[in-house]
């Protein structure tokens, strides 16, 4: 079975604030293993990043003068993700700002805005710990899981790949 383990950045919180992806990362997950296949992108969002984004993820404008717009970006990450489940941390905040940017492009994208279709691990492991904090990094320390020495947290691949290698190291199914 494929999954493919998705993770964004984006200017500020709310896609309704007009509010815009800057980085988008995926790993596939094949039969329990991490393939290798991956696909990263940081995407030019036509507005400025606000100094508290800038804060959290580390990408600037200036990062992102020279990048792709979403719509040079989305017909790669399609064709990345198929027709496969994707899994995602807090699946609704990504799913929207993916909903949001294929509804500029007049594109339906079920493999990245359902929450039906896809996978949310965020209430699976708040369910498991009840009361604990359950953010990606908190869950990594719980199961011991490090990035590699040249990953760094809010690198989207690096929260990628650290999402999939947490799905397999608390044995979650589909």
């Amino acid at each position: 079975m494929r999954l493919v383990f998705v993770d964004t950045e984006t200017t500020g919180l709310d896609p309704r604030q007009g509010h815009r992806l800057i980085e988008v990362a995926g790993v596939e997950l094949l039969d329990g293993r991490l393939t290798g296949r991956e696909f990263h992108a940081r995407i030019n969002p036509q507005r400025s990043v606000p100094p508290e984004a800038v804060a959290i993820h580390g990408v600037d404008d200036t990062m992102l003068r020279d990048q792709p717009l979403f719509a040079e970006v989305a017909p790669h990450l399609l064709r990345f993700v198929g027709i496969d489940q994707t899994v995602m941390h807090n699946l609704p905040f990504d799913a929207a700002f993916f909903a949001a940017e294929f509804g500029r492009l007049g594109v339906a994208a079920p493999t990245l805005t359902s929450a039906a279709r896809n996978i949310d691990t965020l209430p699976r492991f708040r369910q498991r710990h009840l009361g604990a904090r359950c953010s990606l990094a908190a869950l990594c320390d719980r199961y011991q899981l490090e990035p590699g020495a040249d990953e760094g947290w809010h690198g989207e691949l690096t929260d990628a790949r650290m999402l999939a290698r947490l799905w397999v190291a608390a044995g979650l199914q589909p």
